[in-house]
This record gives C-alpha cells, structure tokens and sequence, in this order.
C-alpha cells in the first residue's frame, strides 16, 4: 500500500469518526457534518492526486532538462489521445528542432498553427524552425505573425536576425533598434542585438554603445555557440558560427 493510500485512509478513517460524532449530536450538527464530507472528500482527492502531472508539464520538465528524446515519447503519448493539444503540440515541434529533425519540427507546429492561426507560441516556434532551415523571410513573416498576436516584444530579437539573414538590412536594423529598447530581454538576445546593432552602426558612438552592452552581455555567447553547434550542419548554423567568430572578436578588441 503506497503512503498516499494510507494517507488518504486515514482522512476518511478520522474524518469519518468525526462525522458520525457530528450527527450523533442532532440535527442542528446536519451542516457541520455536510462541512466535513467536502473537507473529506477534498483532502482524499488532493492525497491521491499528489505527484502526478499532466503529461505535457513532464515533457516540459524533461525539455527543460536537455532530456529531448524522453520528452519527444512522452508528448507523442500524450498527442495520442489528445491529437489537437495545441500547448503539446508545439512543443513537441520545438524539442524535434532541439534533436535536429526539421522536417518533423515543422510538420508539428504547422500542425498546430493550423488548428489556432493565432497561437503566438506555435507560430514563433515555427518561425525558429524555419530560419534554422535556411527559410529566412518565410521565418521573418511567422514571427512577426506571433508578434501580432501577442508574443513576447522581446521575439523581436529573433525576428532582427531573420531579417539580417534574409539581407533585408534596412528592416533589420529597425528591428533591433525596437528590440534594444526591451531591457528585460533575456542576455543572449541583447548580445545578438546589440551585435547587429554593432554591424549597423554608421557612428563611432553608436559602435561604442553597441560593444558596451555586448560586454555586459558576454555570457549570453554560449547561447550562440550552442546554436552553432546543434545546427552545424545547416546554413543557419554556418552563419551564426561565423557570427559567434566575429563577436569574440569585437568583444576581445582593446577599448
């Protein structure tokens, strides 16, 4: 017998004891004794539900935790019987990015952009899977989409990228200068904006602040050089490579 059975029968061992007390004392203790059931029966349902998780919150733990192939067989499980979980489903198209199978990345959040157009998650997970396969503006217009329907300001770093990747430069740059302005942004994406930011700068001022964010920022290089490496083999993964090249570079120049 599992502590949470003993647990939850000695609630209704107990609680039971104290009902029967409760009606023993007449009708008046009728709503007390209602009162107890509830508590009761409550308590006995939170016992025997402690510990589980739903199947997505597992993946999502398992993915947090680098472990991508475990939670690809617990969200396909999952998808199994729930097949439109919009929240399963994109994730499960991210972690297929994570494990380098594009093809089933995109497949999965095209899947659940198609069941919610406007699932800002979805699309800008697709728009991620799509810049890594080289499909710059098809990526530049996804994110955006997500944008438009409420993603986070700080997507606009990513979307900056794309752009930068597509050779729309003018875009680009204006792109990151709306991203700049997010300072809660996470340190990876201001060192890449600010990057960009860097290469686009048409003064020696703007060039200086760029380089002092980046510095502030350096930590967020492993980001990059992760990305590098998990893509290596794709013209996504060559370009970031050379731009990890050249921020090493900027960040180890003399002042």
């Amino acid at each position: 017998m599992t502590r949470r059975l003993r647990c939850a029968m000695a609630v209704s061992v107990g609680g039971g004891g104290l009902l029967l007390i409760l009606l023993q004392q007449g009708v008046a203790y009728f709503p007390w004794g209602i009162g107890v059931m509830v508590v009761i029966v409550g308590l006995q349902i939170a016992l025997m539900m402690q510990g589980k998780r739903p199947a997505a919150s597992q993946a999502q733990q398992l993915y947090l935790a680098g472990q991508f192939e475990e939670a690809v067989q617990a969200l396909e499980q999952q998808l199994a019987t729930d097949p439109h979980n919009l929240d399963a489903l994109t994730l499960l198209g991210n972690t297929y990015r994570q494990i380098g199978q594009l093809e089933a990345s995109e497949q999965r959040l095209r899947e659940a952009v198609a069941y919610n157009p406007t699932h800002w998650m979805a699309l800008y997970g697709l728009g991620r899977t799509l810049m890594v396969q080289g499909a710059y503006q098809e990526a530049v217009t996804t994110i955006e989409t997500a944008l438009q329907h409420g993603g986070r300001k700080s997507l606009r770093a990513e979307l900056a990228l794309a752009l930068y990747y597509a050779e729309a430069l003018i875009e680009a740059k204006q792109a990151a200068n709306l991203a700049a302005r997010r300072l809660s942004a996470e340190g990876y994406r201001i060192l890449m904006t600010n990057y960009l930011l860097y290469v686009f700068a048409t003064h020696e001022a703007e060039r200086a602040l760029a380089k002092q964010v980046m510095q502030r920022t350096a930590e967020g290089l492993v980001y990059w050089q992760a990305q590098a490496e998990r893509f290596a083999q794709t013209p996504y993964g060559q370009r970031v490579a050379a731009d990890v090249m050249t921020i090493q570079r900027i960040l180890e120049e003399q002042q």
